[in-house]
C-alpha cells in the first residue's frame, strides 16, 4: 500500500507535469500564431516547446485533439478567410500570402 504522503507526493508530480505540457503546447500554438505565414516543420514546433519533436506531437495531439499540422491549417484557412471577405486581394495571393504555395494547395485545404 502505498503511504499518504508519497500518494500526495505523486499526484502533485503528476499535475506539475500536465502544467509542463499545457505550457509547451501554449508554446507551440504561440510559435503557430507568430509564424503561420511561413514553412513550419515538427522540428521548430519541438525546439519552441522544449520537448522532443515525438514528445510535442503527441502532447498537442493529447490536448488539442488534432496534430499541430491541422490546427496550423485551421489558423491558416481562418486568416485566408478573413481576407477575403475584408479585402480585394485575389485567392491566388491570399493563397501563397498564407502559406499554401499554390490555389490548388489552398482549395483541397
Amino acid at each position: 500500500m502505498i503511504a499518504p504522503d508519497m500518494l500526495d507526493f505523486l499526484q502533485v508530480v503528476g499535475m506539475l507535469s500536465n502544467w509542463e505540457k499545457i505550457n509547451a503546447v501554449q508554446r507551440m500554438q504561440e510559435y503557430i500564431m507568430a509564424h503561420y505565414r511561413e514553412e513550419i516543420t515538427l522540428q521548430d514546433l519541438a525546439k519552441a516547446a522544449m520537448y522532443s519533436p515525438w514528445h510535442s506531437l503527441r502532447a498537442f495531439s493529447e490536448l488539442m485533439g488534432k496534430t499541430p499540422f491541422e490546427y496550423l491549417r485551421m489558423v491558416r484557412l481562418s486568416a485566408a478567410s478573413r481576407k477575403l471577405r475584408n479585402t480585394s486581394t485575389s485567392i491566388l495571393d491570399i493563397a501563397l500570402e498564407s502559406a499554401f504555395g499554390s490555389h490548388e494547395g489552398f482549395t483541397k485545404a
